[in-house]
């Protein structure tokens, strides 16, 4: 039986040959220093780059590093995949594989692990076009309105893959939503809110992306604004 881990940090990755060997540096680096017994897995959602032989070079000289290959799924359901598969953990945290947020920004989170329920990342200094600006308010407000239990408690970055988690909320979590949202982590900060758990949020440093997001295009941003709300309020209907 495979030990279990006191971390397992999961990290989605498309297409990252640019980033991605200096973020594992980095992270390992930032864990190692922490003395946690920990597990980094790379879920690859069909990158058509290099990322993947940078990767299995790592894991050829890190055995706390694993790489899962899969066909392209799309974000939504690569992270709810991964998420689904670290059972093995009892605390779970969210990266995205590039270094948007420095992992020297984790030892705050894994410090107060103990402090509260979910330990959330809020980025400073965050570049956004206008209408990214607006999209992640909006979430923001249509997520409080209609989850939070009060209204002094909100989440100001409801998508942020900075996130510490324990794993047997984390359980539950999963199973009141679907592996077709098309953003998981908007879900797991309502399922907070509306169940008034303890959260907790931390500043982090924000890094101006070194790629171009594919939500920097106003339609395909517009588009996936109007499907979360659309499936907030499903998730809304199905878990009063």
């Amino acid at each position: 039986m495979e030990e279990k881990k006191d971390l397992i940090i999961i990290m989605p990755l498309f297409n990252e040959e640019k980033t991605i060997h200096e973020t594992i540096n980095k992270w390992i680096n930032v864990l190692n220093k922490l003395e946690i017994n920990y597990q980094i897995r790379i879920f690859n959602d069909g990158s058509t780059d290099n990322s993947a032989n940078i990767i299995n070079n790592i894991t050829n000289e890190n055995k706390n590093i694993i790489l899962y290959n899969n066909q392209h799924l799309g974000f939504g359901k690569t992270l709810y995949n991964a998420y689904k598969q670290a059972k093995d953990g009892e605390y779970i945290f969210h990266a995205d594989s590039d270094i948007e947020i420095d992992p020297e920004n984790f030892k705050l989170f894994w410090e107060n692990k103990d402090n509260a329920d979910l330990i959330i990342g809020r980025r400073n200094n965050r570049e956004q076009n206008l209408f990214r600006f607006i999209a992640s308010n909006l979430a923001k407000k249509f997520v409080a309105v209609m989850f939070s239990k009060s209204k002094k408690i909100i989440i100001n970055d409801v998508n942020i893959p900075f996130r510490l988690m324990k794993r047997n909320t984390l359980d539950k979590i999963l199973d009141t939503i679907s592996p077709n949202y098309l953003y998981a982590n908007l879900f797991i900060s309502a399922y907070y809110l509306k169940n008034n758990l303890k959260i907790k949020e931390i500043s982090v440093e924000y890094n101006k992306p070194k790629r171009k997001s594919h939500l920097d295009n106003i339609i395909k941003l517009s588009i996936h604004e109007v499907i979360s709300l659309i499936q907030l309020i499903e998730y809304k209907i199905k878990n009063v």
